[in-house]
């Protein structure tokens, strides 16, 4: 995976894709009317080998994870090449029960991460950056899947910024083969009778497998 950073302040990371296409998503990103491209001092980094001046310390990547997908377990093993340690974690919405229970999300992220030694999930009800000045981390992190996800993520880092100054988000996508999945569409094929296993890692596929189908 190519991870486009800018080089002067490391705030916010424009990510391109891992296959050929990375210098077409980049001029992609830069093209874009919304962003203002002089903000930018963009180099390309590969992780075989990673130098990256913010590559230690502790990043939270949080999210509903109802269910993780194969798309979210991509950046949490890039993430997890990238940092010392990485904490999955299952933001609660008390106004949302949610598709699965919280406390199962957290088990299956357990079961799924178990191989990754430096990766841990949790789950918290409070401002996010409430949560990482707790765990002692500087860095969020931001799945992106399309290119169009990245002005609405620029905004929630710029007032994650101005929450706490020392936070520093940090954008990764999956790889091309995984960016047209999401939660969302799992739980949608599962409740109107198909079979979403091919979009889930084993432990989540075995535990919607005793989900009724077409409920």
């Amino acid at each position: 995976m190519n991870i486009a950073i800018q080089n002067r302040s490391y705030n916010f990371l424009p990510v391109c894709s891992k296959d050929n296409s990375v210098q077409n998503k980049s001029q992609t990103i830069k093209n874009q009317n919304k962003i203002d491209n002089s903000r930018y001092d963009v180099s390309i980094y590969n992780n075989k080998g990673l130098n990256l001046p913010f590559g230690k310390g502790i990043a939270v990547y949080a999210g509903s994870f109802d269910p993780i997908t194969k798309g979210h377990l991509d950046i949490i093993k890039t993430g997890a090449s990238i940092f010392d340690k990485v904490i999955v974690l299952v933001a609660k919405n008390p106004n949302k029960a949610g598709f699965i229970p919280v406390e199962k999300r957290v088990e299956l992220i357990e079961k799924t991460v178990k191989q990754l030694d430096n990766v841990q999930a949790d789950s918290y009800n409070g401002l996010l950056v409430d949560y990482a000045k707790s765990q002692d981390a500087n860095f969020l992190i931001r799945g992106l899947r399309t290119v169009s996800d990245f002005d609405a993520e620029m905004q929630i880092s710029e007032i994650n910024k101005k929450l706490n100054p020392r936070i520093k988000t940090v954008f990764l996508n999956s790889s091309s083969q995984f960016s047209a999945i999401s939660s969302s569409a799992v739980r949608e094929i599962l409740t109107t009778g198909g079979n979403p296993s091919r979009f889930v890692p084993p432990p989540v596929a075995r535990y919607l497998e005793k989900y009724p189908k077409g409920k």
